[in-house]
């Protein structure tokens, strides 16, 4: 089976390609790269992402790392990658849609690169093969931007599940925060640039308390709108008037992202709050 994907991979590399070539060029440090596939895409600059389709294997064919679940992401760092040894040195010339194969000196790939010993199965002087492909180039925002809105969907899903199972009704704005007025409140909504005062009970979407300033007898000040809090919170307590009570369910695109805060919130947690605005300053 593990043939069989290999296969199926390489092939892949082929089909993302623009056009076909059979040339062959040759780095300031002397690895011979073949072009597999010439794309017509962008020429990477200090500080994209760029997605790759990376497979390597020792000099026996066994096959050591091959991307098997989609493309991985490199942030293209020109100086750093100028130090990282001859792996680097061939990723420097893609374009997107370019692929090509090579081999480098295990001891250089290990030490340089990977900065570990060679393992003591890979003999140092051995070469190891390479087929690597470029996807795509993309801004840190562009790509920032796609892994959120890929991960909202599946968070939508995920809230979207949790509320008809509990058969609650919710509002649902444009950045997927869904919420519940529970008490109505006085007076004008929360603007931004607002100090409001906030209580609230924080859990994930399982009940797991992280925490309640509720429990504290004290409730949170903050400066709507400025970024202070996370995004969900910054729209969310602008739904309100001083006395509103609501329950807001939080997508991770929305919350923390794919960090963690604590021991409680995971990468791209749901957060549910019941939240209070005590008063508007």
């Amino acid at each position: 089976m593990k043939n069989i994907k290999s296969v199926l991979w390489v092939l892949s590399l082929i089909a993302f390609a623009c056009g076909s070539g059979e040339e062959t060029v040759q780095t300031a440090g002397g690895v011979q790269v073949k072009f597999v596939t010439k794309g017509d895409g962008e020429i990477p600059v200090h500080g994209e992402i760029l997605t790759m389709n990376i497979a390597y294997s020792d000099e026996k064919g066994k096959v050591l790392f091959q991307t098997e679940n989609g493309p991985v992401p490199m942030m293209f760092d020109t100086m750093q990658w100028k130090a990282q040894g001859l792996l680097y040195e061939v990723l420097s010339l893609l374009k997107a849609g370019d692929s090509v194969s090579f081999q480098i000196p295990a001891k250089d790939l290990f030490e340089k690169s990977f900065q570990v010993a060679v393992p003591d199965s890979i003999p140092s002087e051995s070469l190891v093969s390479f087929k690597c492909g470029l996807v795509e180039v993309t801004t840190m925002e562009a790509y920032v931007s796609k892994q959120e809105s890929g991960q909202l969907q599946i968070d939508s899903k995920i809230i979207e599940d949790f509320l008809t199972e509990n058969q609650i009704e919710t509002q649902t704005t444009s950045s997927g925060l869904r919420y519940v007025i529970t008490n109505e409140g006085t007076g004008r909504n929360a603007q931004a640039g607002d100090n409001v005062l906030v209580h609230y009970h924080g859990t994930l979407l399982d009940g797991t308390k992280f925490d309640s300033s509720y429990d504290r007898g004290d409730p949170f000040s903050f400066v709507l709108g400025q970024g202070r809090v996370i995004r969900g919170w910054d729209e969310g307590i602008a739904l309100l008037n001083t006395g509103a009570k609501a329950t807001l369910y939080i997508p991770s695109s929305l919350a923390y992202g794919s960090s963690a805060a604590g021991e409680q919130i995971g990468p791209n947690s749901i957060l549910k709050f019941d939240v209070e605005l005590v008063e508007i300053q």
